[in-house]
């Protein structure tokens, strides 16, 4: 039997996805149809432009920009991974295909009519009788014809966030392979030869983020996979990286508007369920959420 669940969005406001760089502990299918737009995905640039299918996968820091005035009509699918092993079959196997895919793929014009009509058929409010089950063939659809896709035409190439500032791109790759280790942004400077100005102001820039908040999101991405794994609060503290637990547990409410005890209690009960966290932006999941103090 299928457990898993879907959470279905259409954002059509300008405010709607306009956010801070952010990561889910689910898989993520945007679907775009409105203007140009810019869109970050780990340390890639793509150029979105209308009819494009976007595939993200849990983890990856991400982020669409829409500028003032431009039209937006984005459709957005989040999913647990689990729910790619429910829709494989010995000869086409999803969870392989789709659950750590980070790609963009343009719809030819031929297919864009069928993926649109697809789309349209989700039902966000689940409140039909069959919507649910409907909602989850709908993605063995859209994902099915995606592999087709992917297949005959290819991937999006995507620009590398540091194209004109490639001294940029080992200090992300440092932050990355580091999390664990203490380390300040004097730290970096020093080993890099920069200076602090030319670093926060480049970093923000490219990125989005100032360096802490990069690498305090880093280590929080890092806690969340621990605390799914079934780490312990105080052990996912040290191993991602953070001097203290008063620390870890204000960082981590700050980026989930959760507590690390929260978030491993809801997932441990989710059981195959949408797992809630939108890191940024948690709110948009709270129904998902139990009330309870911590």
């Amino acid at each position: 039997m299928i457990t898993e669940q879907l959470a279905i969005q259409h954002i059509v406001s300008q405010n709607g996805y306009q956010r801070p760089p952010h990561f889910h502990d689910m898989n993520e299918i945007l679907f775009h149809t409105g203007d140009d737009c810019t869109l970050y995905i780990g340390h890639e640039t793509y150029q979105l432009r209308s009819g494009m299918l976007v595939f993200i996968s849990p983890g990856t820091i991400h982020l669409k920009i829409n500028h003032e005035g431009e039209q937006i009509d984005t459709r957005l699918i989040h999913y647990p991974s689990s729910l790619l092993n429910a829709l494989s079959t010995p000869q086409t196997n999803m969870h392989l295909l789709f659950s750590n895919l980070n790609a963009c793929l343009q719809l030819p014009p031929e297919s864009l009519h069928m993926f649109t009509m697809m789309f349209n058929e989700l039902d966000g409010d689940n409140k039909k009788e069959d919507s649910e089950l409907s909602n989850i063939l709908t993605l063995g659809s859209i994902l099915l014809q995606s592999a087709r896709l992917f297949r005959s035409q290819g991937a999006v190439q995507p620009s590398p966030l540091t194209t004109t500032d490639k001294w940029l791109l080992p200090i992300l790759e440092y932050i990355d392979n580091h999390l664990t280790e203490p380390f300040t942004l004097d730290d970096l400077c020093s080993r890099f030869s920069i200076s602090k100005g030319s670093l926060c102001h480049t970093f923000k820039r490219k990125t989005g983020f100032t360096v802490i908040s990069y690498i305090n999101l880093q280590r929080i991405r890092h806690a969340c996979v621990l605390l799914r794994n079934g780490y312990s609060v105080q052990n996912t503290c040290t191993l991602s990286g953070f001097a203290s637990i008063e620390h870890f547990i204000r960082t981590f409410k700050v980026f989930a508007d959760t507590t690390p005890g929260k978030y491993a209690r809801t997932v441990a009960q989710s059981k195959g369920l949408v797992s809630p966290l939108n890191v940024c932006h948690a709110a948009e999941y709270a129904h998902v959420f139990e009330d309870e103090n911590d």
